[in-house]
């Protein structure tokens, strides 16, 4: 019997209550969260996975490891910035080497902005009309 359809034959096959909300923007570590239809079977994880707008879920890449949980804590600002798709998958592992094996749901958009400006030094009063001053 194929190992993989033996672990795919239980489990998840939907998820929803997908955090943060569309549009998300960040730098900072945030909490990406689901709910499934179903508990995990013995040998399932999820993967929260993130690919480019255009690109389809099977070509997100994890950015944490799978959990056997329904959350994560993610460094987002550790990411190029850019938008993102995400999603959650349910995935294994067989003969020690982890599998995904169906996509659970999500899709939902995460923008990871450039780092900020550095703010302009302000104008100084204290200078002389003769010698400018540098800032």
């Amino acid at each position: 019997p194929d190992p993989l359809a033996a672990l795919a034959a239980g489990g998840p096959y939907a998820g929803g209550n997908f955090s943060p909300e569309p549009g998300f923007t960040s730098r900072v570590p945030a909490t990406f969260a689901w709910a499934s239809d179903m508990p995990l079977a013995p040998g399932q994880v999820f993967e929260v996975a993130f690919w480019l707008p255009g690109q389809s879920p099977e070509e997100g890449r994890g950015w944490t490891g799978a959990t056997t949980g329904t959350s994560v804590s993610i460094k987002v600002g550790e990411q190029p910035p850019g938008s993102y798709q995400w999603g959650v998958w349910l995935g294994g592992y067989v003969n020690g080497e982890y599998r995904r094996i169906r996509y659970l749901g999500g899709g939902n958009t995460l923008i990871v902005p450039g780092e900020p400006e550095p703010a302009a030094a302000p104008p100084r009063n204290d200078c002389p009309p003769e010698a400018p001053c540098k800032p």
